[in-house]
């Protein structure tokens, strides 16, 4: 990190669980972190990538990006109270932002992975080849609108990620497995995915607080409305 220009100034503890379904997560406040990778991800061949992304949110944190100031996040979200009462939509909301949050984080990460020689741009196409579903969730109602949307969301992370570090998508096989999955969702969902892909492709490195947080309020307004029509 700090070879590439991305000094972690900052006390850092990595531990692993074996029991976390998925790959990591990083929690703390300044000066005091925590990186938690799980049993397979020591084993997966993408630790080193995979912490290369977490320190990356360590170094969001300490520098206040915006896109890690969660007392900002927090003042987004207290604004819809009704549209994200239960578990399930308060967990589609946050994943939401969080990809953002992990947008930011590949900006640095991707860099610190490549230049320092931790690994080949195919484990990485890979990775986010795989992150695309083309399986779209099962059922009526509210849980199975939100579920399609997230789904959705998942997708355009992995495709925008891609976009933002110029890997390309081998054989075609990350966008052909969304555009099956988008085939599948009524028109006026499907139609959605370029406004969300955009927004993900277009996010600026430099931006103020009053910038994201309204750049956010949009994002929430339409993951909302997303929601209502997926």
């Amino acid at each position: 990190m700090q070879d590439s220009g991305y000094k972690v100034n900052a006390n850092v503890e990595i531990a692993v669980d074996d029991k976390l379904p998925f790959m990591g997560y990083t929690s703390g406040e300044w000066k005091n972190h925590k990186v938690v990778v799980s049993g397979f991800a020591v084993k997966s061949g993408m630790l080193d990538g995979l912490l290369a992304h977490e320190l990356s949110h360590v170094y969001r944190n300490i520098t206040n990006h915006p896109s890690h100031n969660y007392r900002l996040i927090s003042e987004v979200l207290d604004l819809y109270p009704k549209q994200a009462k239960t578990g399930y939509q308060q967990e589609g909301l946050h994943a939401a932002i969080n990809h953002l949050e992990d947008l930011y984080a590949d900006d640095i990460a991707m860099k610190v992975y490549f230049q320092g020689g931790l690994g080949k741009i195919a484990t990485i196409q890979e990775f986010l080849t795989d992150w695309v579903s083309d399986r779209i969730p099962d059922g009526d109602g509210a849980k199975a609108q939100w579920a399609r949307a997230s789904t959705m969301l998942n997708n355009c992370f992995a495709l925008s990620d891609m976009e933002r570090h110029q890997i390309a998508d081998a054989g075609g096989a990350a966008g052909s497995k969304n555009e099956k999955f988008l085939s599948r969702l009524s028109s006026v969902a499907s139609g959605r995915f370029d406004y969300f892909h955009k927004f993900m492709v277009g996010l600026p490195e430099e931006i103020t607080e009053q910038g994201f947080k309204t750049k956010l309020r949009e994002y929430v307004e339409e993951y909302l409305n997303l929601v209502t029509v997926a």
